[in-house]
């Protein structure tokens, strides 16, 4: 059986969230995040170094 999103985290970011935050804003921060934290992941994967949590 296949689950859905049942694997460890390969990584995690956390941000603020401000009031008035809006659905797209929220968006383009989780995006960000993304795409800051993508180089270190892509790195541990090639190394085969990589930890879950």
């Amino acid at each position: 059986m296949i689950e859905i999103d049942a694997g460890g985290i390969l990584g995690q970011k956390m941000f603020d969230l401000v009031a008035g935050e809006t659905v797209i804003s929220l968006n383009v921060k989780c995006c960000e995040a993304g795409i800051e934290t993508f180089g270190e992941l892509a790195r541990e994967l090639i190394a085969d170094q990589i930890a879950t949590t």
